[in-house]
């Protein structure tokens, strides 16, 4: 058992740790329900500021998908919570007239990676790694999408929220996100290459020298 700040961390699975849902949350009852609470506005503030929606009235006969706020209590190596999070998705199950086309997001082969790595290694190159925060809201949707809002931010008027911008859950948000990355890395000057289209590379000269630079587009979606 590691005590650490008042805190027992025991060898609790983290699922226990985390709600099931809005409800447990927000229980009094819960000695944490403060942190996930603030959790959910963070991610409430994150579409609004991101411009992810706006309310409207659905138009009649309209598919308005259901949301749902994912909570996960990140631990540290020694099962301490280093984060509160909340994530709000769409239960993208419930989408009609989907064609797996339009569903489908390339992945970087593990093979392609570990070859990169070792390329690096043996050339004495630097590997660099960024995460983009909530990656998927950076995506426009070609067309609204109706959204209820979760549990907490409902509205009397009956609005629901007109979706402009892929989230988490839509099953066409990973192809969308691939999409934009891939404009935005050609604004670069980098192109993907021929055997696996995850990866980008560009030829620039420094100090001289022929330099290539090469990109992994991403790897999860986590």
């Amino acid at each position: 058992m590691w005590i650490h700040s008042g805190w027992q961390a025991c060898c609790y699975p983290q699922a226990s740790l985390s709600p099931k849902d809005y409800l447990d949350a927000t229980d009094p009852a819960r000695s944490d329900h403060a942190e996930w609470e603030k959790a959910a506005d963070e991610e409430w503030d994150s579409w609004k500021r991101k411009e992810v929606f706006e309310w409207v009235d659905p138009p009649p006969g309209a598919n308005v998908i259901e949301s749902k706020l994912v909570y996960k209590l990140k631990l540290d190596a020694f099962n301490i919570p280093i984060r509160y999070k909340a994530r709000l998705v769409a239960r993208g199950f419930q989408q009609t007239g989907v064609e797996m086309i339009d569903a489908f997001a390339p992945m970087a082969h593990p093979t392609t990676i570990r070859l990169l790595v070792s390329i690096a290694a043996a050339n004495g190159w630097d590997i660099k790694q960024a995460d983009i925060s909530t990656a998927y809201l950076s995506a426009k949707l070609p067309e609204m999408i109706y959204l209820s809002p979760p549990k907490g931010k409902e509205r009397k008027d009956g609005k629901v929220m007109g979706l402009k911008r892929a989230v988490y859950g839509l099953a066409t948000s990973g192809a969308l996100w691939h999409e934009c990355f891939v404009d935005k890395m050609k604004k670069f000057g980098m192109e993907p290459i021929t055997d696996d289209n995850t990866i980008f590379r560009v030829k620039k000269q420094v100090d001289g020298v022929d330099r290539e630079l090469i990109a992994r587009s991403w790897w999860t979606t986590a």
